[in-house]
């Protein structure tokens, strides 16, 4: 499976595009896995090239910019690529970071 298709380009809005907007109106459109890692890509801007923008869950969970170069070049083991998860269905950033801090606060105990 290719990791992006021409319809799931158009889905993206331009990077920056959505600095100032609410989380409960960003949209992600996929998400991009490693298979037997867990590494996790959840883009929601992207310029239309390479360049994403979006959560990204590794060894750490940030907002940041990642290209498909790098995704292209990342291997995981038994030179496993990474895939775009095609269970994914499109959510809204803020429940994406709903989530991810209630599996934070299990794992710390609160």
């Amino acid at each position: 499976m290719k990791l992006l298709t021409r319809s799931l380009i158009l889905k993206f809005p331009p990077l920056e595009s959505t600095d100032r907007i609410n989380p409960e109106k960003i949209k992600i459109p996929c998400k991009f896995i490693l298979p037997g890692t867990i590494w996790e890509w959840f883009p929601y801007e992207f310029n239309g090239e390479d360049t994403f923008f979006g959560l990204v869950k590794g060894d750490y969970t940030e907002l940041g910019y990642f290209t498909l170069d790098e995704l292209h070049q990342k291997k995981g083991p038994f030179m496993a690529h990474v895939e775009r998860d095609k269970f994914f269905s499109s959510c809204k950033l803020s429940e994406l970071l709903e989530k991810r801090l209630k599996s934070y606060d299990k794992s710390v105990g609160k």
